[in-house]
């Protein structure tokens, strides 16, 4: 059986492929520059794979409880949180004058774990 997305009057379609491309264009535009950011605030090559692990542990976590809000409220709740999140977590990369500021920054983006995914199942 062939599932589809079908848009309704309530909440049409290009919302959600906005809110995606929105979120995608995000990350492409600052995790290439990750590296030379972290280097300027004296982290070594180690600790900036340290910062994509943090990242990935809290994807980990985060994972199962967005699904649950997802269940529980929504699909339209879990994306508004995941954008909230994200441009917080961006800010504070922007904003970031030490290390630890920068791995901070990180945890606001565990939100944005399901955003992908929420937009790909129906």
């Amino acid at each position: 059986m062939e599932s589809r997305i079908v848009a309704s009057a309530e909440f049409p379609l290009w919302r959600l492929y906005f809110c995606v491309m929105l979120d995608i264009l995000a990350v492409g535009c600052v995790i290439p520059l990750l590296p030379y950011y972290a280097t300027a605030l004296g982290a070594d090559p180690w600790l900036y794979g340290l910062l994509g692990t943090v990242y990935g542990i809290g994807q980990l976590v985060g994972g199962p409880i967005m699904g649950k809000v997802s269940d529980t409220y929504g699909r339209k709740i879990v994306l508004l949180i995941s954008l909230a999140g994200s441009g917080i977590g961006y800010f504070t990369i922007g904003m970031a004058g030490s290390l630890w500021v920068l791995f901070m920054s990180r945890i606001p983006r565990i939100s944005k774990t399901n955003n992908e995914r929420i937009t790909s199942n129906d």
